[in-house]
């Protein structure tokens, strides 16, 4: 079995001092076989292993003590890496990582254990140790905290609107990792000004639509749409649909549809349908609302007061005041009985009771009988 350099160097030493002579080879006297016994286990910083060298005791300090690796090169124990700050060999340094793709050295064994040291080892094909955080698709990047391949560790693994949480990349943005050309950032989010209500042509420019739902239109606040009878008819956006079309006079049924005006009447809307009513002396009496309330009630005889009341013309001249029928009666007639509706009921040049005036009666004679003529009392 060849020895490591460093063994042979020390059994010398002990050998000179011993008187015992090396020259040609290890101590060709009684001990001319050297039993080592190799120390494979983790660093012996404090104790030693025994080495049966005849009369003499060798101490094995552990690992071998280097600078570089060029020091840990050939030795019985396999370690071929210099761990430059303990300056001792060891199979594999975090400070120099060594192992293989999809490993890493692991600083408290000084062992290449499974797992990721960097990204390389999360390239597509590497299997590592079964540490693949979802299958390899898009998990190229290593998190040195877990030893496993993910999808990201800092936002900037992630594409322009994407940022790094749990490891994925999902949907949100901040300072250093902006969205999209054509996207701003608000809020955490990527959002395009030019259709969205929250934030219309800039962040925190909210739309709102009063009795309706709003819009953002070319980066402009809009009524997307109006609630049940209520509509944008000033096409105004700031105050959103103002107009209820249901009582609304000058968009009655709907923008734009106003009440035509009728005479001597005031317009209403009711449910969305236009409706009149007649100003007070004024009536509807021909049932056409396009000429509106066309009669004046308190003059005309033939609706004095209202529709259909046409005041008598019996033996005189009718007439309508403030609604009420009035009559002028023809030279030797009366309305004596008080009664509008026969008009002048007497002819006061012949009526015996009524003779040339209501209620003058002419009077009894004696052996005679009473007249009325020309409105003037006899007897015969």
């Amino acid at each position: 079995m060849r020895r490591p350099v460093w063994l042979l160097a020390w059994v010398a030493i002990l050998a000179a001092c011993s008187g015992d002579s090396v020259v040609g080879g290890i101590d060709s006297g009684g001990d001319a076989s050297l039993d080592v016994a190799t120390d494979t286990g983790s660093f012996d910083a404090g104790a030693s292993d025994v080495v049966d060298a005849g009369a003499s005791d060798v101490v094995d300090a552990g690992p071998p003590r280097c600078l570089s690796n060029d020091d840990c090169r050939g030795n019985e124990l396999g370690l071929t890496v210099c761990d430059v700050p303990s300056g001792r060999c060891v199979a594999c340094s975090p400070s120099a990582d060594t192992c293989p793709a999809g490993q890493f050295c692991d600083g408290a064994t000084f062992r290449c254990a499974p797992g990721c040291r960097n990204d390389d080892g999360c390239a597509p094909g590497v299997v590592d140790g079964g540490v693949v955080s979802d299958g390899g698709v898009s998990a190229t990047r290593c998190d040195v905290a877990t030893r496993r391949c993910v999808a990201c560790v800092t936002d900037s693994h992630c594409p322009a609107g994407l940022v790094c949480a749990g490891n994925q990349c999902v949907a949100g943005c901040n300072p250093t990792q902006p969205c999209p050309s054509g996207r701003t950032c608000c809020d955490g989010a990527c959002i395009d000004p030019q259709d969205n209500t929250a934030h219309c042509g800039g962040c925190g420019m909210m739309c709102a639509a009063p009795n309706g739902a709003p819009a953002c239109v070319a980066g402009a606040c809009a009524v997307g749409s109006c609630v049940g009878s209520f509509g944008d008819c000033d096409g105004t956006a700031s105050n959103g649909c103002e107009t209820d079309t249901s009582t609304s006079v000058a968009h009655c049924g709907g923008c734009g549809m106003a009440c035509a005006a009728r005479a001597n009447a005031t317009a209403s809307c009711a449910a969305g349908s236009c409706a009149y009513t007649c100003e007070m002396g004024f009536a509807d009496c021909d049932g056409d609302p396009s000429n509106g309330c066309e009669v004046d009630t308190r003059t005309t005889v033939t609706a004095c007061g209202m529709c259909g009341n046409v005041c008598p013309a019996t033996n005189g001249a009718p007439s309508c005041v403030a609604g009420v029928c009035a009559l002028t009666c023809n030279m030797g007639f009366a309305d004596c009985d008080g009664t509008p509706s026969n008009g002048c009921e007497v002819d006061t040049n012949t009526a015996l009771t009524h003779c040339g005036a209501c209620n003058n009666a002419c009077p009894a004679r004696a052996n005679a009988t009473s007249t009325c003529a020309m409105g003037a009392c006899g007897f015969t």
